[in-house]
Protein backbone atom coordinates (compact mmCIF):
# COMPACT_ATOMS: atom_id res chain seq x y z
CA UNK A 1 0.00 0.00 0.00
CA UNK A 2 1.15 3.20 -0.91
CA UNK A 3 0.83 6.23 1.99
CA UNK A 4 -2.07 8.34 0.53
CA UNK A 5 -1.65 10.67 2.88
CA UNK A 6 1.41 12.00 2.46
CA UNK A 7 1.32 11.78 -1.00
CA UNK A 8 -1.80 13.73 -1.59
CA UNK A 9 -2.46 15.91 0.93
CA UNK A 10 0.32 17.86 2.37
CA UNK A 11 0.53 19.74 -0.47
CA UNK A 12 -3.08 20.67 -0.84
CA UNK A 13 -3.03 21.91 2.89
CA UNK A 14 0.14 23.81 2.12
CA UNK A 15 -1.46 25.86 -0.52
CA UNK A 16 -4.48 27.17 1.20
CA UNK A 17 -3.68 30.82 2.18
CA UNK A 18 -7.50 31.01 3.70
CA UNK A 19 -7.43 28.67 6.85
CA UNK A 20 -5.43 29.47 10.35
CA UNK A 21 -2.45 27.21 11.31
CA UNK A 22 -4.45 25.02 13.70
CA UNK A 23 -6.89 24.52 11.22
CA UNK A 24 -3.95 22.72 8.35
CA UNK A 25 -2.93 20.61 11.83
CA UNK A 26 -6.02 20.04 11.52
CA UNK A 27 -6.56 19.02 8.05
CA UNK A 28 -3.36 16.66 8.32
CA UNK A 29 -4.98 14.94 11.30
CA UNK A 30 -8.04 14.39 9.80
CA UNK A 31 -6.45 12.98 6.60
CA UNK A 32 -4.27 10.63 9.03
CA UNK A 33 -7.46 9.19 10.16
CA UNK A 34 -8.74 8.76 6.47
CA UNK A 35 -5.57 7.25 5.49
CA UNK A 36 -5.78 5.02 8.68
CA UNK A 37 -9.46 4.16 7.56
CA UNK A 38 -8.19 2.83 3.83
CA UNK A 39 -5.27 0.97 5.73
CA UNK A 40 -7.99 -0.74 7.88
CA UNK A 41 -10.37 -1.70 4.49
CA UNK A 42 -7.09 -3.00 2.21
CA UNK A 43 -5.12 -4.67 5.38
CA UNK A 44 -8.67 -6.86 6.88
CA UNK A 45 -6.54 -9.02 8.86
CA UNK A 46 -3.14 -9.37 6.53
CA UNK A 47 0.06 -9.54 7.74
CA UNK A 48 2.05 -6.34 8.33
CA UNK A 49 4.66 -5.86 5.60
CA UNK A 50 7.00 -3.31 4.89
CA UNK A 51 4.87 -1.45 2.27
CA UNK A 52 3.00 0.13 5.61
CA UNK A 53 6.37 1.45 6.78
CA UNK A 54 6.63 5.41 6.09
CA UNK A 55 9.66 6.00 3.74
CA UNK A 56 11.97 9.14 5.53
CA UNK A 57 11.03 11.21 2.48
CA UNK A 58 7.35 10.95 3.79
CA UNK A 59 8.26 11.81 7.62
CA UNK A 60 10.68 14.58 6.82
CA UNK A 61 7.69 16.40 4.80
CA UNK A 62 5.37 15.76 7.55
CA UNK A 63 7.74 16.90 9.84
CA UNK A 64 8.75 20.22 7.75
CA UNK A 65 5.48 20.74 7.47
CA UNK A 66 4.04 20.76 10.68
CA UNK A 67 6.99 22.86 12.10
CA UNK A 68 6.07 25.48 9.53
CA UNK A 69 2.59 25.61 10.80
CA UNK A 70 3.40 25.62 14.49
CA UNK A 71 6.11 27.64 14.14
CA UNK A 72 3.43 30.53 11.96
CA UNK A 73 1.10 29.75 14.11
CA UNK A 74 2.92 31.24 16.93
CA UNK A 75 4.10 34.14 15.35
CA UNK A 76 0.59 34.92 13.86
CA UNK A 77 -0.56 34.86 17.30
CA UNK A 78 -2.51 32.05 16.92
CA UNK A 79 -0.92 29.51 19.56
CA UNK A 80 0.48 30.45 23.24
CA UNK A 81 2.90 27.14 23.30
CA UNK A 82 3.04 25.70 26.67
CA UNK A 83 6.01 23.10 25.56
CA UNK A 84 8.73 23.97 22.90
CA UNK A 85 7.26 23.61 19.38
CA UNK A 86 9.91 20.64 18.17
CA UNK A 87 8.43 18.66 21.50
CA UNK A 88 5.06 19.34 20.44
CA UNK A 89 5.78 18.38 16.60
CA UNK A 90 7.53 14.91 17.99
CA UNK A 91 4.36 14.14 20.06
CA UNK A 92 2.09 14.13 16.93
CA UNK A 93 4.29 12.60 14.88
CA UNK A 94 5.06 9.66 17.65
CA UNK A 95 1.08 9.56 17.95
CA UNK A 96 0.30 9.23 14.42
CA UNK A 97 2.44 6.65 14.02
CA UNK A 98 1.74 5.04 17.10
CA UNK A 99 -1.94 4.87 15.88
CA UNK A 100 -0.54 3.47 12.55
CA UNK A 101 1.77 0.41 14.30
CA UNK A 102 -1.44 -0.17 16.35
CA UNK A 103 -3.68 -0.49 13.20
CA UNK A 104 -1.13 -2.97 11.51
CA UNK A 105 -0.89 -5.16 14.64
CA UNK A 106 -3.75 -5.15 16.69
CA UNK A 107 -6.71 -2.83 16.05
CA UNK A 108 -8.83 -2.56 12.64
CA UNK A 109 -11.85 -0.15 13.96
CA UNK A 110 -12.77 3.19 12.31
CA UNK A 111 -14.65 4.29 15.47
CA UNK A 112 -11.77 3.31 17.27
CA UNK A 113 -9.78 5.39 15.26
CA UNK A 114 -12.06 8.41 15.14
CA UNK A 115 -11.87 8.21 19.28
CA UNK A 116 -8.55 8.09 19.06
CA UNK A 117 -7.50 11.41 17.02
CA UNK A 118 -10.03 13.29 18.74
CA UNK A 119 -7.98 12.74 21.95
CA UNK A 120 -4.69 13.53 19.90
CA UNK A 121 -6.31 17.07 18.67
CA UNK A 122 -7.41 17.58 22.35
CA UNK A 123 -3.98 16.95 23.98
CA UNK A 124 -2.49 19.23 20.96
CA UNK A 125 -4.65 21.93 21.64
CA UNK A 126 -3.67 22.34 25.07
CA UNK A 127 0.10 22.09 24.71
CA UNK A 128 -0.30 24.93 22.15
CA UNK A 129 -2.76 26.44 23.75
CA UNK A 130 -4.77 27.78 20.39
CA UNK A 131 -5.82 31.06 20.74
CA UNK A 132 -7.38 32.26 17.67
CA UNK A 133 -9.94 29.94 15.93
CA UNK A 134 -11.78 32.72 14.40
CA UNK A 135 -11.63 30.47 11.34
CA UNK A 136 -13.79 27.48 11.08
CA UNK A 137 -12.73 24.67 12.39
CA UNK A 138 -12.16 21.39 10.15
Amino acid sequence: MTNIFFEEHIEDIYVKKDISYWNKINEILNNYKSDMYKLIDENNNMLPTTSHHVSINQYSQTKNSLTEYLYLGVENGEFDPQYPLHIVRDFIISMLEGLRTNIIYQYSDKEWIAEQIKMVKERIKDALLVLDLSYPEG
